[in-house]
C-alpha cells in the first residue's frame, strides 16, 4: 500500500508532469554523489560530507531562488547554480 505522497509522486512521473531538469539539478547531482559515495565509506564520513555539501549547497543561487520562491509562494524557477 503506497502513502498519498507516494500515489501523488508515481502518478506525477507517470503523466509527465515531473521534471527534474527544471528542479534544483546543483542539489540533485551532489545528492547523487552522496549516495554513491555512502558505499564506500563510513557512517561518520557520510555525515561529515553530507554535512559540508549541506553547507555548501546553502551558498548557491539555486537556494537563494527555493528560499525566494517559498517565501512569495511562487514556483522557483531554478538557474542549476
Amino acid at each position: 500500500c503506497m502513502s498519498a505522497s507516494t500515489e501523488r509522486i508515481a502518478s506525477s512521473r507517470s503523466s509527465g508532469s515531473w521534471r527534474p531538469a527544471a528542479g534544483p539539478t546543483v542539489a540533485f547531482a551532489a545528492t547523487k554523489r552522496l549516495m554513491h559515495q555512502s558505499f564506500e565509506v563510513d557512517l561518520d564520513r557520510a555525515i561529515a560530507a553530507e554535512a559540508a555539501t549541506q553547507a555548501a549547497l546553502l551558498q548557491t543561487r539555486d537556494h537563494a531562488i527555493g528560499v525566494a520562491a517559498f517565501r512569495t509562494r511562487q514556483p522557483p524557477h531554478f538557474e542549476g547554480r
